[in-house]
């Protein structure tokens, strides 16, 4: 018959502990990838949808003779609406 120990019954109830821990952990993180990718594209979509209303504004503005400038630093974007001298 099998004899063990307690040292190595607690060995093995710790090892298969950090197994289960390690497991949940990384099918949570494909989780979280998983929702990080559709909020990616879903940003990536509305950020389209905004340059085309920003155009479309654009030229709008043209006939009025404004435009858009658009000033990119590290702290992000900054537009500005200018007269064109004709």
């Amino acid at each position: 018959m099998f004899r063990f120990t307690i040292r190595e019954l607690l060995i093995l109830t710790v090892t298969a502990g950090l197994a289960v821990g390690w497991w949940i952990d990384r099918r949570e993180l494909g989780a979280d990838l998983t929702l990080a990718s559709e909020q990616s594209r879903s940003w990536e979509s509305r950020s389209k949808h905004l340059e085309l209303e920003i155009d479309e504004i654009g030229g709008q503005l043209a006939d009025h003779g404004l435009h858009i400038i658009w000033f990119c630093g590290e702290s992000g974007s900054i537009a500005s609406v200018c007269k064109v001298e004709r």
